[in-house]
């Protein structure tokens, strides 16, 4: 008796690998690219650092804006702030003592001696 030698893969069993493969690409594209896939919770994520980003600066702002009393001089804190965002608004509360500001869409209220809050 003779023994086929087969060697390689049959049409049949290549039809089958690439349908496969092609319904496990489509979904994991559809799952990649709808609204609550992973590449929009990316686009979220890195808006959610970004703000986290101008926070910090704002703290740093602060406390390199602070005199020996730890109040804060307010011509400093503008200047460190107009590095951060040229176009950022500062409005003095003369009944809180503290002020409210807008650095890159970002609104906070800075208390007299620092306190920073996000304002929503």
């Amino acid at each position: 008796m003779k023994f086929k030698n087969n060697k390689g893969i049959t049409l049949t069993a290549l039809v089958i690998t690439i349908g496969v493969m092609t319904i496990l690409i489509g979904t994991v594209v559809i799952v990649a690219l709808n609204e609550g896939g992973i590449i929009g919770k990316a686009g979220e994520a890195k808006e959610g650092v970004e703000d986290v980003g101008v926070y910090q600066d704002v703290i740093q702002a602060v406390l390199m804006s602070k005199n020996k009393n730890g109040k804060i001089n307010e011509a400093t804190f503008t200047k460190k702030l107009k590095k951060i965002d040229s176009n950022a608004n500062i409005t003095c509360d003369e009944n809180t003592n503290s002020y409210i500001i807008n650095v890159k869409g970002n609104n906070y209220i800075v208390e007299e001696y620092g306190n920073v809050t996000v304002q929503e």
